[in-house]
């Protein structure tokens, strides 16, 4: 600690004048990262002509940072695709962790703050961690601002070097570690994975990755390596073939991931063949119950078993007596790791994973991952007459995901209650395509439209989410507002609220971003 305070009074000189006070240093740490963003993208234009891609430039940085050797040696589990990558990469990490190995997760985007980005054996990154590490790889790289590259990393490029760079150096046992956007030319595509998972494709970021599935089941497919084997969410079939295709180019084996009930029945077959009573595994005494609520969840806890599964074979030397009808790929490391096999840290164990089933239960059961199907009730109401059921959907498919879960919660004794729309999305998405999922369900009394406090949205742009709103049949009884500030939206809610006695569901969603915005307002997560 007395180095790091030394390494803070030289930073700020000026400063200084009592004991460290980690807030102040923390709050112009993430100022300065959000900073860099503007500063590094107008010097990055310069050489996107000369064909840099981010994972040239993250290379250039490893090397500076010592991280290259590093990176080849860390057990790594990577994840692409368009929805579901976060809730793939937690589960996944939430049943090494249950398992007892040392784990690092790294996810975006946050909700409240950039410290979600990098959690080390589930916990957020500590300010003082996440200070020192900006700061040690700012003084690195500042002193290193050389052709091609001279400049600092963008704020995505940077979190991922801090994050990687702190899992080499804690030497974490599993490093899960999720795509920012697409995968074959993201910053996060540096790493050397045991095993690689693609989520379901949608359209998003389109004018990025292209504008069919097959143009981004493409991109995403970058992130499979030479050898590495790699599960696939059942997808379309002309997305599919584009993925299966460029597996067999890099001799990767592929699998389409089984149905979660298949595992789930594996599991409890085996324990049956064992006289273990099945129910004393099981939180409620009965049967499973996945923690993140949603039936599309059960596609990304099927493939976060998978991946797991996988990883403990290759890595770990673990023998499957369970899942090996189900998840049928061989025990086959990475190609790169086992050049380096005297370094690698595999254990050539006689486990089995019959022995891990307790702990895949225990992670599936208690994984959290904000933001996703979130259910809050509004403390300042009585007899929780006022619940938030908060989803950052932002797809098509997504977002038809997250009202079919509504509609599943608020549809019992819906002439009681007063179901609220509270909606944003970002610019460049089309909201039409969104409200046609959430009208089809015709459960929606009020919406209501916001500027997230992210984005700065005109009174134009906010009216025509409204026109294109009332403009669907179902819609045109019922009324709908646009507001100038998310503030001025749950205020609104509060009116609505106490100006009667019925039980009022407010629905978030559209947007990540707003989400957060809500779970920090309304003081429903800790934030910063």
């Amino acid at each position: 600690m007395l180095t790091f305070n030394r390494t803070i009074k030289n930073m700020f000189p000026n400063r200084v004048r009592q004991p460290i006070a980690y807030y102040s240093y923390y709050k112009h740490t993430v100022e300065l990262l959000f900073s860099i963003e503007n500063f590094s993208d107008r010097s990055r234009q310069t050489e996107a002509s000369k064909g840099h891609n981010s994972k040239e430039e993250l290379d250039h940085y490893c090397q500076i940072l010592n991280l290259n050797s590093d990176l080849k040696l860390l057990p790594t589990i990577h994840v692409a695709g368009t929805k579901g990558k976060g809730s793939t990469c937690s589960l996944a990490e939430s049943i090494l962790r249950s398992m007892g190995y040392q784990t690092g997760l790294f996810t975006s985007p946050h909700l409240l703050t950039p410290r979600e980005r990098i959690r080390l054996n589930g916990q957020n990154i500590s300010k003082e961690e996440f200070v020192e590490l900006f700061w040690k790889l700012h003084t690195r790289l500042s002193a290193n601002k050389t052709k091609p590259f001279p400049y600092l990393p963008s704020f995505f490029r940077y979190l991922t070097l801090m994050s990687l760079y702190a899992f080499t150096k804690k030497q974490t046992e599993a490093s899960i570690v999720e795509v920012g956007i697409g995968g074959r030319y993201d910053s996060t595509n540096i790493v050397h994975p045991d095993v690689c998972g693609i989520t379901t494709l949608d359209y998003d970021h389109t004018s990025i990755l292209g504008d069919t599935l097959e143009e981004i089941a493409w991109e995403k497919a970058g992130i499979i390596k030479g050898g590495v084997p790699v599960y696939v969410s059942p997808q379309p079939e002309g997305p599919m073939k584009v993925i299966t295709d460029y597996a067999k180019k890099m001799q990767a084996p592929i699998q389409i991931i089984p149905q979660l009930h298949d595992l789930v029945s594996a599991w409890e077959s085996k324990l049956k063949e064992g006289n273990q009573p099945i129910e004393q595994y099981y939180q409620n005494g009965k049967n499973f119950q996945l923690s993140l609520q949603g039936n599309h969840q059960k596609i990304n806890a099927a493939l976060a078993i998978s991946l797991v599964v996988q990883f403990l074979k290759s890595r770990k030397g673990f023998v499957d007596d369970v899942f090996s009808k189900c998840i049928t790929l061989p025990n086959k490391r990475n190609p790169e790791k086992a050049l380096l096999n005297s370094q690698v840290k595999t254990i050539e164990s006689t486990q089995k994973i019959s022995q891990m089933i307790p702990h895949f239960i225990h992670g599936l059961e208690n994984c959290v991952w904000n933001g996703r199907c979130q259910i809050e009730t509004d403390k300042e109401y009585k007899n929780d007459r006022v619940k938030w059921f908060l989803d950052g959907a932002h797809t098509e498919k997504s977002i038809s995901h997250a009202i079919e879960w509504f509609h599943s919660k608020v549809s019992k004794g819906q002439e009681k209650c007063l179901n609220i729309l509270l909606f944003s999305c970002t610019a460049g998405r089309n909201p039409e395509l969104f409200y046609k999922s959430i009208t089809n369900k015709n459960v929606i009394d009020i919406a209501i439209f916001v500027p997230t406090m992210k984005d700065v949205f005109t009174s134009e742009t906010l009216k025509q989410m409204k026109i294109l709103w009332d403009r669907f049949p179902q819609n045109q009884n019922n009324p709908s507002i646009q507001l100038d500030s998310l503030a001025d939206g749950i205020q609104q809610i509060s009116k609505i609220a106490n100006s009667g006695n019925k039980n009022i569901n407010i629905f978030v969603t559209g947007s990540l971003h707003l989400v957060g915005d809500v779970l920090k307002l309304k003081n429903f997560v800790q934030g910063d």
